[in-house]
């Protein structure tokens, strides 16, 4: 038996492509899938494939499986997958055609261009999100929008990558991303995370108290604690998430059944970058993980360097300005002591009011009172000016002659006048 016909022609063809891009197991999957989609459509394995190029001739095959891919592209068509994912199932194919030497004729490639749209999401939309979403999704959530990392890359994520900035403390917070967790295994690089992702990664530590510099951060629950969560979980819990919202009217987003939402857990990915596009484009790429061009090896990599530049025009932008658990319970116990501290002040004041009250009241009495002692003696003097001028007027009859006069004049003299008139002025005076 020749050598390579030991070999699984799929299996080799995917270790070629393992051997020269990144090797990833969901790249793995995902060839597979696709490939035998396109053996399914045309009723045929791979292995019947090779086997059947040695059977005819060189021309005849070409032309037979160029035919076959064609009418697989118009399948697809008609079914309406976007022009990006005809694209992606047609590449997979010819990269099997590639690897086994198989030879095909003229197959068309669509333009590229994006159908299914993820819109930008709004700060106020987020906070719906975030203000439902658990103690760990929360904290995923916030991590992606002020890291820009993939979901994937997050799943893979351990304590010693955070470290020694989070034990420490520092705001904003490195990120370091070893090699064998990047997209691609292109290579390492860092980001960084704002005072809310790490505010809500400490609540969410409080739920696992026996981490370790190699525990994974994002985990299951109950018997999966240990276990890191896979990328589809976030992806599910932000759909059901959103989902609720927009069943409520809260929030409002395109939604056809069996194609893309225009809001899905990677809209908080696009969210970094359009916020942090104020540092410099160079910088966001940078930190997003995408491989660079030329100005990718000419950027600095001093961690320190791109702290002050995170901090400075990426991070105003990033700030959610909403609390956090901790702050929230720190905010709730200053409104409660100021609350007690007003109610003091307050029954204080109305004690002070209820005394005033009472000195206000005793003076109305007193008034009241020395209002009536002056209305009485108003009318006694009233009454005693008026007994005088009442003598005055006799006194005046009898100077002229009148009745009696010699008995008046003897009971009644200028002198005594004089001093009923004094002694009633006097009387009045006090």
């Amino acid at each position: 038996m020749n050598r390579v016909d030991k070999f699984d022609v799929v299996e080799a063809w995917l270790n070629n492509v393992a051997y020269s891009h990144s090797g990833s197991k969901k790249t793995n999957m995902n060839y597979k899938f696709f490939l035998n989609r396109f053996c399914k459509f045309i009723n045929k394995t791979p292995q019947q494939i090779v086997d059947e190029y040695d059977q005819i001739d060189e021309k005849s095959f070409k032309r037979k499986y160029g035919q076959y891919l064609k009418a697989y592209i118009s399948e697809l068509v008609q079914k309406q997958f976007a022009p990006n994912t005809i694209n992606s199932h047609v590449s997979i194919v010819k990269s099997f055609f590639k690897y086994s030497d198989l030879p095909l004729s003229f197959v068309p490639c669509g333009r590229i261009r994006i159908i299914y749209h993820n819109r930008d999401l709004t700060k106020t939309e987020l906070l719906k999100i975030l203000g439902i979403a658990r103690t760990r999704d929360r904290a995923f959530f916030v991590m992606m929008v002020q890291s820009g990392l993939r979901p994937y890359t997050l799943c893979l994520l351990k304590m010693k990558h955070l470290e020694p900035d989070f034990s420490e403390g520092k705001i904003p917070c490195k990120i370091e991303i070893p090699e064998e967790i990047a997209k691609g295994k292109f290579g390492t690089y860092f980001t960084f995370i704002s005072k809310d992702a790490v505010e809500y990664l400490k609540d969410y530590f409080r739920t696992k108290p026996n981490m370790t510099a190699d525990s994974y951060i994002f985990t299951g629950y109950g018997k999966n604690v240990e276990k890191k969560t896979k990328r589809t979980t976030f992806t599910h819990i932000f759909m059901r998430l959103v989902d609720g919202l927009r069943a409520k009217g809260e929030l409002s987003f395109e939604r056809i059944k069996g194609k893309p939402a225009q809001l899905r857990l990677y809209n908080l990915r696009k969210y970094f970058k359009k916020m942090a596009t104020p540092a410099g484009e160079e910088f966001v790429e940078f930190w997003m993980g995408h491989k660079g061009g030329v100005e990718q090896h000419y950027l600095s990599k001093d961690v320190e360097f791109h702290r002050k530049r995170y901090t400075e025009k990426a991070a105003p932008h990033l700030r959610l300005e909403s609390a956090t658990a901790s702050e929230t319970d720190k905010v709730i116990q200053e409104l409660r002591d100021q609350l007690t501290e007003r109610n003091e002040k307050l029954r204080t004041q109305l004690m002070k009011r209820d005394e005033k009250i009472q000195e206000l009241e005793e003076f109305r009495k007193d008034t009241i009172k020395q209002m009536h002692e002056l209305a009485e003696m108003k009318r006694s003097v009233k009454h005693d000016l008026e007994y005088i001028r009442q003598m005055r007027k006799d006194l005046e009859f009898y100077k002229e002659g009148g009745v009696s006069v010699a008995y008046m004049k003897n009971k009644i003299s200028k002198e005594n006048v004089k001093k009923i008139i004094e002694e009633s002025k006097k009387e009045h005076k006090e």
